[in-house]
């Protein structure tokens, strides 16, 4: 066996002779002058063979004055098991090892020491990997009981080893646990816990302090770092580093569980470790182990430069404490500020790596993106196109706010400077690297940076997004499917906030909307009642003609939607108010082709009452979705419509909301509500046309949907029926009727009197009198007198008694030769020949003038005339 000497034998020899005696004096194992006598091995009495009951040993490693011992259990088997018993004396009951590293001399009593722990059982995974002294002596104290079982015990390895790299600075006091290393001594060198590599003890505090001269700063860099993981804040044991010269300068972490590559570097010349440990731990499962953590403590190697970046070239932000050349900034509400690399505008130091990290504000009230302008930038050419070689110095660009150990988005240098870069995410993270320059390459680069309102929806910007800054578009020519969301999605909405999400189709295609989640809060959730936050669906022809609307907020999943076949747009608009917040909303959008849609309506005008059920699935296209519209327009006016939903069975339920399929009643001026699942039996009652619409994204593989709808016509007691209203025009126009046969029998009466008063005027007139045609009246424009008008006829009545025309014809006719007669001609120009009423006048001037009474059959008919009628 490998390494095993002379000290090893006689151990072995030892353990033999106790075996046989049953009894075991102390064994000794001390460091010699000799390279061999470093390190041995050691084992349990008899071991490999099982050792001896009721026994006891000591095992005492002692080295030199500047020396430790480092022990390695490799095998380990004792009788019993450990209980669940947390305190030394109970924990285990049978045989165990008991295990003393802090012994300050090799001649104390044990029972005065500290352990370091006890063991027992048969799992090796339970010891600590390593254990070392903290100063020259480490005690192992055996004791087996007196049961006839016993087990095979330990085998182990030992080693005698230099305390020189635990001398890591000036230690405050002798003994104490605390180091002082300052660049003035030593500009690099290594710190560690006390016990490294080996399992630290419970309850210790050590501190390391490093000082630098002023302009400079320290670098650690972790070869190793195992501490026990207790919780995310290290409540059990722990590594605190502060960027100053004590433990009250600001913390630049606390640290405990496995860590691989740690680098810390200081913002000034001073650091300060703090590493605590402490007892209690629980023993849910061992700590230690192959692949667990092995509490081995910390190693890391510190140096004091003043060649590493000056932070300087920070101006909008600060510098992320315990990096080399790390940036921070944070927006002020839409602010804006300069970002630049180290040393600019001179060049960069070389093989440096330096990060900024730009955070837009985030929170229930605000989302903001990141808009990043490259005003200068001085890179190599690369002569490769939008490569960045690592050869050269480039920037990283990661917009999605992920991990900067993940792929970026983008890379820029000399060759594909972008004009700006936006952020999708409110952190924007800029990677900067640069490797071996000379000072005759002049690297850097300035940006500006400026915060925007963001909200987290992955839309195109729409071109009005100026006016309306929360408006995307969607188009079924870039993408046929993704998903729309609320503002900010997961997190909650902000308040008074409006988005539109604009989808246009193609002219064969329908616009389906299938919600994911959805929590809108409303203190109403009935369809078109939702207090200032809900989701509008607007169907829109080409010609921007708003053509239905659909409103809904709360907290269950609406069901799908689907566009009219005649819209190529869908607006969706999601309004929040000024008082209530919720999880929002996540929907998946389709552009699908009008085939693959079985779409239907009915108009139910004549009827008082039916029953409406699903439509049958298309025979053509099993998978096709179904969109199927009844609308009942009352056949009496005023009349109400109830509906009784029998028989509901739609997939999913209303708990989980309608996800895949709907059947949704409203009435035409927008109140309603959808209903799925198993809900029953339901009644409802409009005032006016409803509209029944059934719509399922369900193939017809799966369950068909099922349910009957009951719907009758209600007229209410102030309302009229068609018959009533029929009653009442039938009652008018009878009315009517009476009215109008009244008039036509008065205007008979009166028509059938009239022939008889004038057949006697006739008769009586035929010959007038003397007396009632007087002379005495002179002509007008001669001395003949004229005819007196009869004494029952006044000249102040309404007709004129005397006829200038008719007085010049006669004047005419005087001065005619003898044979002249008047015409009918001149009568008619006259305008008593138009009033019959004064033929009597007419033929009294015929009969001065002797001329025949009778002339023409319109002097016949003036003369017939006789007297005026009823003056």
């Amino acid at each position: 066996m490998a390494g095993y000497n002379v000290y090893t034998q006689t151990v072995y020899f030892l353990l033999v002779q106790a075996a046989v005696c049953m009894t075991c004096s102390d064994i000794i194992i001390r460091s010699g002058s000799s390279e061999s006598s470093k390190r041995g091995n050691f084992s349990s009495p008899s071991y490999p063979e099982n050792y001896p009951k009721n026994f006891q040993c000591e095992f005492k490693f002692v080295g030199d004055l500047n020396e430790r011992v480092l022990i390695n259990i490799t095998d380990f088997q004792l009788s019993g098991q450990p209980t669940e018993v947390t305190t030394w004396n109970s924990m285990c009951p049978d045989d165990y090892i008991d295990i003393f590293i802090e012994i300050e001399h090799p001649d104390h009593n044990i029972l005065e020491l500290p352990h370091q722990g006890r063991y027992c059982g048969n799992d090796l995974s339970r010891l600590p990997h390593l254990l070392m002294s903290l100063n020259r002596t480490l005690i192992i104290w055996f004791d087996t009981d007196g049961d006839n079982q016993t087990s095979r015990g330990f085998f182990g390895t030992y080693e005698f080893i230099s305390d020189e790299p635990y001398k890591m600075g000036q230690q405050a006091n002798l003994g104490s646990c605390g180091w002082t290393m300052k660049s003035d001594v030593k500009m690099e060198g290594y710190i560690m816990a006390p016990y490294y590599p080996a399992v630290y003890p419970d309850n210790l505090n050590c501190y390391y302090k490093l000082e630098g001269r002023p302009g400079q700063r320290i670098k650690l860099e972790f070869i190793d770092f195992d501490i026990y993981y207790g919780g995310d804040h290290c409540p059990y044991d722990s590594l605190r580093i502060h960027d100053g010269n004590s433990s009250r300068a600001p913390q630049i972490g606390k640290y405990c569980n496995k860590i691989n590559g740690l680098v810390i570097y200081s913002t000034n010349h001073n650091l300060y470790l703090e590493f605590e440990t402490r007892s209690g731990r629980p023993f849910v499962s061992y700590p230690w182990g192959e692949k667990a953590v092995r509490m081995s403590g910390f190693k890391a190697k510190y140096t004091f430069s003043d060649n590493f970046v000056d932070l300087g070239f920070i101006t909008d932000g600060t510098h992320i404490r315990g990096s080399h050349c790390d940036v921070r900034v944070q927006s002020d509400l839409e602010s804006t500020g300069v970002i630049m690399s180290p040393n600019f505008p001179g060049p960069s130091p070389s093989n440096i790596t330096c990060f900024y990290y730009i955070d837009g504000l985030e929170d229930n009230e605000h989302l903001e993106k990141v808009v990043l302008n490259f005003e200068a930038t001085r890179f190599p050419e690369t002569g490769r196109k939008r490569r960045c070689g690592k050869e050269n110095s480039y920037i990283s660009a990661y917009l999605e706010g992920q991990s900067s150990s993940q792929e970026p988005d983008d890379y820029i240098c000399s060759d594909n400077i972008p004009e700006n870069i936006i952020s999708r995410d409110p952190r924007l993270i800029i990677k900067y690297t640069t490797h071996d320059n000379t000072l005759s390459q002049a690297i850097g680069f300035q940006a500006q940076f400026r915060f925007a309102k963001a909200y987290g929806i992955g839309g195109t910007p729409a071109s009005i997004a100026s006016e309306a800054p929360c408006y995307f578009s969607y188009r079924s020519s870039s993408l046929k499917n993704g998903t729309i969301n609320s503002p900010r999605y997961p997190d909650t909405y902000p308040r008074d906030i409006t988005c539109t999400y604009e989808l246009i189709a193609e002219r064969n295609e329908f616009i389906m909307i299938a919600f994911k989640s959805f929590n809108v809060s409303s203190s109403n959730e009935r369809v078109g009642e939702c207090s200032g936050n809900g989701l509008t669906a607007i169907s829109v022809q080409s010609d921007n003609e708003t053509l239905h609307v659909d409103e809904f907020c709360g907290a269950s999943i609406p069901g799908p939607l689907l566009s009219k076949p005649t819209n190529q747009k869908l607006i969706l608009t999601f309004k929040s108010n000024s008082v209530e917040l919720a999880q929002t909303f996540l929907a998946g959008y389709e552009f699908i082709y009008k085939s693959d849609v079985l779409y239907g309506k009915e108009n139910i005008t004549k009827q008082s009452s039916g029953i409406i059920s699903p439509p049958p699935p298309s025979p053509y296209k099993p998978e096709a979705k179904t969109v199927w519209t009844w609308y009942i327009y009352p056949s009496n006016p005023g009349a109400e419509i109830q509906l009784k939903v029998k028989d509901i069975d739609i997939q999913n339920g209303t708990q989980e909301g309608c996800k895949d399929a709907a059947l949704r009643i409203y009435q035409l001026d927008g109140d309603g509500f959808e209903t799925c699942g198993q809900d029953g039996n339901m009644e409802y009652v409009a005032s006016g046309p409803i509209s029944i619409k059934f719509i399922s994204l369900l193939s017809a593989e799966a369950k068909r949907p099922q349910f009957n709808i009951i719907w009758t016509e209600v007229i209410s007691g102030n309302a009229l029926s068609n018959l009533d209203i029929l009653y009442i025009i039938m009652a008018v126009v009878i009315v009517i009727l009476i009215i109008v046969l009244i008039a036509i029998c008065v205007c008979i009466k009166c028509t059938s009197k009239k022939p008889k008063t004038r057949q006697h005027s006739l008769q009586k007139s035929s010959k007038p009198s003397e007396a009632d045609m007087p002379m005495d009246l002179e002509m007008v424009g001669s001395d003949t007198k004229t005819p007196m008008l009869p004494p029952s006829i006044s000249t102040n009545s309404t007709f004129m008694p005397y006829d200038h025309q008719m007085n010049n014809t006669y004047s005419r006719h005087m001065a005619a030769p003898a044979d002249y007669m008047l015409t009918d001609y001149d009568h008619a120009s006259s305008t008593l020949s138009d009033k019959r009423s004064f033929s009597p006048l007419h033929s009294s001037i015929h009969q001065s003038m002797g001329l025949p009474k009778y002339h023409s059959d319109n002097h016949h008919l003036y003369a017939a005339d006789g007297r005026l009628t009823n003056i």
